[in-house]
This record gives C-alpha cells, sequence and structure tokens, in this order.
C-alpha cells in the first residue's frame, strides 16, 4: 500500500484499520536517473506521463497545454497513445503521445529531459491506490505539479514538498499560467532534495527490514 490509503480505507470500513499495515512501494536502484543538471532560468518542461487515457487525466493536460502554453514551457506527452483520447487536439504539446508503446528504456530516457512532471487526475482517484507515475517521478528525481490527493500529501507530510500541490483543476490551471521559471529554478534544489530522501528510502533493502516484520508479526497473529 501506498501512504495515505490506509487513511482512506478506514474512513470508509473503520473495523479493519487495525489490521492495515503501510508499506511503501520499492523503486529499483536500476531505474534512478542520474543526478539532473541545475536548472537555469529558461524553459520549463512540463509533462504528462503514462498511457494517453482520460482516466489518467490526460484530456484534461491537453486542455492545460492549450490554455497555458508560452514561449517559457513546453508541455509533453511520455507515454503510449489511446484511442479514446487520438480525437483531442494536441497542437500544444511539444512531445506527443507515441503510437506505439514506448520501451522501458527509451520511456526513462525521455523522462530525464523535462523539468517538471504532471498529475491532472481527480483527488479522489489515488484514495485506494498508488501511482506508477508518482514512483517513476521519484526515480528520476523530477518535482511534481498534482491535484492534491491522500497519498501525495502523505508523502509531503512525510518527506517535505516534492513539487506543487493544486486544490482542483482551476488551481491547476492558475499554478501553470502563473508559473515563474525563477521561482521554479529556486525551489527545485529543495524538492530534489526531499525527492532523494524518498528514493533512498524505497531502496528495496532499505524496505526489506519492514517487511520482514510485517510478515513475521502477522504470522506469530
Amino acid at each position: 500500500m501506498e501512504l495515505g490509503i490506509k487513511e482512506a480505507i478506514n474512513d470508509a470500513s473503520p473495523t479493519i484499520s487495525p489490521s492495515i499495515v503501510t508499506l511503501e512501494h520499492p523503486i529499483l536502484r536500476s531505474e534512478w536517473a542520474e543526478d539532473p543538471p541545475v536548472a537555469g532560468v529558461g524553459r520549463v518542461k512540463i509533462a504528462f506521463v503514462g498511457h494517453a487515457r482520460q482516466a489518467k487525466g490526460f484530456d484534461v493536460f491537453v486542455q492545460l497545454a492549450g490554455c497555458c502554453s508560452r514561449n517559457d514551457i513546453e508541455f509533453h506527452a511520455i507515454g503510449h497513445s489511446s484511442p479514446e483520447t487520438d480525437h483531442l487536439d494536441t497542437s500544444a504539446l511539444t512531445r506527443k503521445p507515441s503510437k506505439t508503446p514506448l520501451p522501458r528504456e527509451e520511456y526513462l530516457a525521455a523522462l530525464e529531459e523535462v523539468d517538471l512532471v504532471c498529475l491532472p487526475l481527480h483527488s479522489r482517484a489515488y484514495d485506494f491506490t498508488g501511482s506508477g507515475t508518482v514512483s517513476d517521478a521519484i526515480a528520476s528525481l523530477k518535482p511534481m505539479i498534482v491535484i492534491r490527493n491522500r497519498t501525495i500529501e502523505a508523502v509531503f507530510d512525510h518527506y517535505g514538498p516534492i513539487g506543487w500541490l493544486a486544490d482542483g483543476r482551476d488551481d491547476l490551471f492558475e499554478l501553470v499560467r502563473t508559473l515563474d521559471p525563477t521561482e521554479f529554478s529556486r525551489q527545485r534544489s529543495s524538492w530534489i532534495g526531499n525527492l532523494r530522501a524518498i528514493r533512498e528510502a524505497r531502496r528495496p533493502e532499505t524496505l526489506a527490514a519492514s517487511y520482514a516484520a510485517s510478515i513475521s508479526m502477522t504470522e506469530r497473529a
């Protein structure tokens, strides 16, 4: 389970809460990106990551690009296209979804080239499930701009900020519309420091001890 999911389950069914153990998702060392270069003030590349489906908010991302495109911001879609969103006007995207599935190596290389990962889903989308996009952003040390949800709030609370939290669709659009590359550059090093701490904490060998302890407690019960 991801951080924050236990609290969501407790709200829905308080009686099973004592039986829930939160175990953070591991992040494989083999997928860690090299340390990103120091960002200068300039064009900020914002990426949608993963399958370009409505369920992941790709339609919102396309609208975001159309409304908030500027000379100092680019919008990239890193992942596979979807028939359900092929009709969308993606002309505002610098990089468009691939018509064929991206090999993992190409996907990770494209992720290394952007500055911010955008997660435009409705806040309840991740109440009961973890996000592969968040794990990939952590592995690649990419700050995020994300609509507030329980899991990402729990990550922020535990490790510190790793980007900007939006309070809904309108706030997301306003954050991007008013994004200041100079301010982003100023905050980026702090966010990357927190991302690096998460990455270290989620090494499989680091998590193994807590996993083993949880299994031992279950067996004794």
